[in-house]
């Protein structure tokens, strides 16, 4: 029966012979009002994916009467519903190594809804085909998750040289079976390994230099992977670069070096200032350039790069170069827009526009009547006072990191001085209904703004 509904009753009576009596009387009922929710969906997973849709399930909910259905929801937007005892949805628009959080929330026949569930945050961070296949390099171990029972996830790469190949996946999956597929650039099939419990995945395999091959992972459950390539016989580092300056302003400076030469391949190069490492650059990043960025003016730095291949064999130093940066005597642009953002009878606050650098702005020192009380690295200042009715006037500077100061601001003025009393007030003429009066306009340091009138009738 449905909630808050009246039902009409009557009853005739029969005997042996199907012989039936008149009715009886109406008999009026109305089932109680349904103003309770549905209970809260729980354990919502993620049950089957691809790179196209994501398929949704949870357990579902109890109502007093009953539940009419499930609304679904992404990122706080909702989906769409489903009717009935379905518990599962299929999300078709989700785009692969987006992050999405999921939401479900049940209805009753009477219109309430329950809660939300406890958020689901999905990520497949790989593509599911070989056409979405992350690229990745030989000799560069990549993570990734199995985030559905038996995820599947693609990866390309292509052979710097030839040579036996060995494709290791470890996996924290003890009791599912993991599956390891290695295809060539036709798709074909040329190496397999499958296991269960606490076992790694490998394939040896002798492949083709500047050919590309996929590699295919999934598993049996949920959980965390490594994969890496690798070519176990090179021992041999790339030769060293050379290291040269190509430009060097306040904040910055711009290297350049020399392509190294490895007998397998130089998978990138490592970038160290004053011996420490600052950048690890994939010499598929294109040119052989670096800016190295948020430096000191007028400082020295030294410089050295360092080659590396896939099989990590590390390259010897280059050349060392020293730089030093030009010195900073621009000051910052001048605090613009300040403004009163809050004002009570004991403080100020105010804010304004951030003021830019050549090199980079430090903070603000703040006046007031024109001397410095205070500094602060933030575009906004509250100042606190005694109640009185002394005004004060702000103003603000910039500085940046080697000391240069911008002029002041334009003033802000905290007004707590009230205007002249109001004096020689008299009546002009009358009527009457009217009385129209005039008086000196009062003195005020800011300008007089309004005026209140008290009329008492005797």
């Amino acid at each position: 029966m449905n909630p808050g509904t009246v039902y009409e009753y009557t009853i005739r009576a029969f005997d042996t012979g199907y012989n039936y009596s008149l009715q009886s009387e109406k008999l009026s009922e109305a089932t109680y009002k349904d103003e309770t929710a549905p209970t809260v969906p729980q354990n919502l997973r993620l049950y089957d994916g691809s790179d196209t849709f994501f398929a949704l399930r949870w357990n579902a909910s109890t109502d007093d009467a009953w539940v009419e259905g499930y609304e679904i929801y992404r990122d706080g937007v909702k989906l769409g519903e489903v009717k009935g005892n379905y518990t599962y949805y299929e999300d078709k628009t989700i785009e692969t190594g987006v992050t999405y959080v999921y939401t479900v929330r049940a209805f009753d026949s009477s219109g309430n809804v329950s809660l939300e569930s406890e958020p689901l945050k999905v990520a497949d961070d790989y593509g599911n085909t070989f056409n979405t296949a992350a690229v990745i390099q030989a000799g560069s171990e990549v993570s990734g998750t199995s985030i559905y029972t038996y995820d599947r996830d693609y990866f390309s790469f292509t052979a710097p040289a030839d040579g036996l190949y060995t494709i290791i996946c470890k996996g924290s999956f003890n009791t599912s079976y993991k599956y390891l597929y290695l295809y060539d650039e036709n798709k074909k099939t040329i190496g397999y390994h499958s296991t269960i419990y606490n076992n790694d995945l490998k394939i040896e395999q002798r492949l083709s230099a500047n050919k590309t091959y996929y590699i295919e992972v999934y598993f049996g459950s949920t959980g965390s992977y490594s994969l890496k390539v690798v070519l176990p016989s090179d021992t041999e580092s790339p030769t060293a670069s050379e290291l040269k300056v190509v430009s060097a302003t306040e904040t910055t400076v711009t290297l350049g070096w020399s392509g190294s030469t490895d007998n397998v391949g130089v998978a990138g190069y490592r970038i160290y200032r004053d011996g420490e490492e600052i950048r690890d650059i994939k010499n598929s990043d294109g040119e052989m350039k670096y800016t190295d960025t948020g430096l000191m003016p007028g400082q020295t730095y030294k410089y050295v790069v360092k080659a590396y291949d896939s099989s990590q064999n590390v390259s010897e130093a280059s050349n060392e170069v020293t730089v030093t940066t030009k010195a900073d005597t621009e000051p910052p642009s001048v605090p613009k827009g300040l403004r009163i953002t809050n004002k009570t009878a004991t403080s100020i606050t105010f804010s304004w526009e951030e003021s830019t650098d050549n090199a980079w702005v430090t903070g603000y020192e703040i006046y007031k009547d024109g001397k410095l009380i205070d500094t602060t690295d933030k575009n906004t200042y509250t100042d606190s006072f005694k109640a009185s009715t002394t005004s004060y006037y702000y103003t603000v500077r910039a500085y940046d990191v080697s000391g240069n100061k911008s002029d002041e601001s334009e003033t802000v003025l905290c007004d707590n001085t009230p205007p002249q009393t109001v004096k020689n007030i008299k009546a002009v003429s009358k009527t009457a209904s009217t009385i129209d009066l005039i008086w000196d306009v009062p003195q005020d340091n800011a300008g007089v703004s309004n005026i209140i009138f008290t009329e008492t009738a005797k």
